[in-house]
């Protein structure tokens, strides 16, 4: 039988058992932002784990939890960055922490392009370089392509890239290095040429460069390798950055190669002005670009003025869309034959300098989304518009639209990333080379690629895409007949790679990946003269096909407050039906 007193002691235990139980059972909102320690800028996609359970920053580098009150042990990480762990003591309603992460050596540079997620350089499984905006800036280059020549295995022909010797020379027409601003593919669609003018190197945030067959992620065009220009968004603070530089050319040793006066001296001059801000949840870039260059080569010029616009909405943390303008309105004059190889090199020869005034631009929609599953939606459109008239009668206009959905899941548990995307892509063109022929071409393409790591130490990756290509011709072309007007194939590609960590700073890696590259409209039906040398179409021309691989070693060092790598690379490539052109005679005719 219980006393009065032992009813008060059981209640007061019975009371102080419940509180305990119910501060124990209490929880809290927990905001964890992760920042970049130098820029302060948020860290997207981060990846935060308490109590062996992960999670993903949002587009504002937070991770919103609610957790019981006590005390936690918290790891962030993010690529590129040194993995920090710090203690936190939740005892009140909705606390908010902020991590600050720490740029780590060079082989944590993160990179997209191979993987089209962030892998760091050091564990990639196909060679890439990357390029940061100091050296651009300390070379005051006025274009991309003045910096890619400082970039081993890659050289500069007349506009045109070649990696590790993969490529030929097709003047205007045609190449085996893809080019991308911003996961976009940015070749002229109908002659497969890049612009370098239309890259708005003032808001580079990164370059990468792949050096070997990507054409299972990035499709034909990638067939020798990728030059992927990344760039920047607007920071937590307003940004404004103006450049101007004025060069002027020495007259060459050489007496009789020196054409101008003293005060005709060649030079070029540069502008740029570039402006970052956020407002609200909208992100601003803007930029403009002056350049000027007269040419040592006589009668040569290039003058160009470019705008730019790169917005971003983020309408919640899972969904952002945004919209790319690009407009560059361009006046240049070159010849394709010098007057001969000695005092006239610099000089055209008669009747041969082409003038020629450009007007281009392109609309980037875009939409990303985050599900529920941390599953990754994007959608990237273009329409690309491209008018070209000069004095050559060789004026072309183009109409290119882009459509490319991609889907990317990671499976946490099992280390292992899928990326698959479907693409469209349909351009339209109308030129004095075509014999004023309308012609359109359709390309589509699927893709899938998984990458998975073992052990922590080996990544591996493996990829296959379709490709389906379509050209819509008149049925007789400059007397050559085509069956019902169309000439189209198919084709499928594959890939593999490994890397191996096999200690601090020192990684194995082996690749083989399959290369694919469909004709251009300008390569298969080019119809033209340059001062007396005519060039033919080739109807019946058919696909490039190929294969590289190589087995290479990464090893990083810290050298006198030095950071850096060392990278030995043993590749080979193979080529099949090497598009290029070649001097022929046809009907009496040479060209």
């Amino acid at each position: 039988m219980f006393t009065k007193s032992t009813s008060k002691i059981s209640f007061l235990i019975s009371f102080f058992l419940f509180l305990q139980l119910s501060l124990n059972g209490q929880t809290t909102q927990v905001v964890f932002k992760l920042l970049d320690d130098s820029s302060l800028e948020p860290l997207i996609g981060a990846t935060l784990k308490i109590a062996d359970q992960g999670y993903v920053s949002d587009l504002e580098g937070k991770v919103v939890l609610d957790l019981p009150f006590g005390e936690y042990l918290v790891q962030a990480s993010y690529v590129g960055y040194q993995i920090i762990q710090e203690s936190f003591d939740l005892s009140q309603e909705k606390i908010e922490f902020t991590l600050k992460l720490k740029s780590s050596t060079i082989l944590e540079t993160a990179t997209i392009t191979g993987s089209k997620f962030e892998t760091s350089i050091g564990e990639s499984t196909i060679s890439i370089d990357v390029i940061k905006p100091d050296l651009i800036r300390s070379t005051n280059a006025p274009t991309l392509e003045e910096v890619l020549d400082k970039v081993s295995g890659v050289q500069m022909i007349d506009g045109q890239v070649n990696i590790r010797g993969g490529s030929g020379f097709s003047y205007g027409a045609g190449s085996r290095v893809l080019l991308l601003i911003d996961n976009m593919p940015a070749l002229q669609a109908d002659a497969g040429l890049p612009n370098w003018d239309d890259i708005p190197i003032e808001n580079v945030a990164q370059v990468e460069v792949i050096k070997g067959a990507a054409s299972t992620l990035y499709g034909a065009s990638a067939l020798n390798g990728i030059i992927h220009m990344r760039t920047g968004y607007a920071g937590s603070t307003p940004e404004t950055d103006v450049s101007i530089s004025y060069r002027k050319y020495m007259a060459p040793k050489d007496e009789l190669k020196h054409w101008w006066k003293n005060e005709d001296a060649p030079f070029s001059t540069h502008f740029n002005i570039l402006h970052k801000q956020k407002f609200g949840k909208l992100d601003l870039v803007a930029s403009a670009n002056l350049f000027n260059f007269e040419s040592w080569n006589q009668e040569t010029y290039n003058k160009r003025s470019r705008v730019t616009f790169k917005t971003r909405y983020r309408f919640t943390d899972r969904l952002s869309a945004g919209v790319n303008l690009n407009f560059n309105d361009a006046e240049s004059a070159d010849f394709f034959f010098w007057h001969n190889g000695a005092s006239g090199a610099t000089r055209p020869y008669q009747d041969n300098v082409s003038s020629r005034t450009n007007i281009r631009y392109f609309i980037d929609p875009f939409i990303s989304y985050f599900d529920q599953y941390s599953n990754s939606h994007r959608l990237n459109m273009r329409y690309h518009y491209i008018n070209n008239d000069n004095n050559m009668n060789q004026a072309n206009e183009s109409n290119n639209m882009y459509a490319e959905y991609q889907f990317q899941r990671e499976f946490d548990q099992q280390d292992l990333v899928t990326t698959s995307g479907i693409v469209w892509n349909r351009n339209s063109s109308d030129s004095e080379l075509f014999a004023d022929t309308i012609i359109t071409a359709l390309n589509v393409a699927s893709y899938l690629q998984a990458d998975k790591k073992f052990f922590d130490r080996l990544n591996v990756s493996a990829g296959i895409r379709y490709e389906y290509n379509k050209q819509n011709v008149p049925e007789e072309f400059m007397g050559e007949i085509i069956p019902n007007g169309e000439i189209s194939e198919s084709n499928f590609i594959a890939r593999f790679g490994a890397n191996l960590k096999v200690s601090e700073g020192t990684f194995l890696r082996g690749s083989w990946g399959q290369g694919y590259r469909y004709p251009t409209i300008t390569e298969r039906l080019i119809a033209t003269n340059f001062n007396g040398s005519n060039i033919f179409p080739n109807i019946n021309l058919e696909s490039e096909k190929g294969w590289s691989a190589e087995l290479a070693i990464k090893q990083g060092f810290s050298l006198i407050g030095l950071n850096g790598y060392l990278d030995i690379a043993a590749f080979w490539s193979e080529y099949d039906n090497m598009m290029e052109f070649t001097f022929a005679t046809i009907d009496g005719a040479s060209g």
